[in-house]
């Protein structure tokens, strides 16, 4: 069985695998600066969504939106992380695509901040 040292390192390069820009990061936020565990597009600083069909295996997975995110830190919410991304690459999710963000579309500003994107994971074909 892996440690937390190794399921990190699994975790970090399985996300870098998506893409350069993706990450596994250990000490994340999301909603209102809720601690979490995350996959995310290190330059946006957005988390990775998952697609409805998707398995969610993880008890604290973040319930607010689709996002590759656990609630919580330390050995706990890496584990839940684990042993969903595990599931997700299992399935043959094991890749991302950018598509256009409906929340922001067409907004200037949004553009600029680079939010007028989503990036969604997906099954390889």
């Amino acid at each position: 069985m892996a440690n937390l040292e190794d399921k990190k390192k699994w975790l970090e390069d399985w996300a870098r695998s998506l893409d350069p820009d993706i990450r596994f990061v250990a000490e994340a936020e999301c909603g209102f600066g809720r601690e979490c565990v995350s996959i995310t597009h290190e330059g946006l600083g957005q988390h990775v969504e998952y697609p409805d069909d998707a398995p969610v295996t993880a008890d604290d997975a973040y319930h607010k939106g689709p996002y590759l995110c656990v609630l919580g830190r330390g050995e706990n919410a890496v584990n839940q992380m684990y042993d969903w991304c595990k599931a997700l690459d299992a399935e043959g999710y094991n890749k991302f695509q950018a598509q256009a963000n409906d929340k922001f579309d067409g907004h200037p500003i949004a553009k600029i901040l680079g939010q007028d994107k989503k990036y969604i994971l997906v099954r390889s074909e």
